[in-house]
């Protein structure tokens, strides 16, 4: 658990916040020597804090997917990636994910 003191003109407030836990699990299948595949679940949960011990009930829990598709070719790594939120409590809401990349080693 973290703790922050901070002060307003008059009073000490103190906030606590307690660690949050990610989980992120896929599979990832190797089509041919330029194609591969995956699938990746994540989960995230925790982060709720307390303001003077007085619970603030804003503890994040966030589940979502992300489906990818990679191309090694000579002239780099292309990558396209879908994925979406299935359920968000108390955090950002991703409706939708798209994602082209390109990636060049040197």
């Amino acid at each position: 658990m973290t703790s922050l003191d901070f002060c307003s003109s008059a009073t000490k407030v103190t906030l606590n916040q307690k660690p949050i836990t990610t989980l992120q699990l896929g599979p990832i299948y190797k089509i041919n020597q330029t194609f591969t595949a995956g699938a990746s679940y994540f989960y995230v949960h925790g982060g709720g804090t307390t303001t003077n011990g007085v619970y603030q009930n804003n503890e994040i829990k966030t589940q979502r997917f992300l489906l990818s598709l990679l191309a090694y070719t000579d002239v780099g790594r292309f990558s396209v990636q879908y994925g979406r939120d299935i359920e968000t409590v108390n955090g950002f809401t991703q409706s939708r994910l798209l994602a082209l990349r390109y990636m060049i080693s040197f």
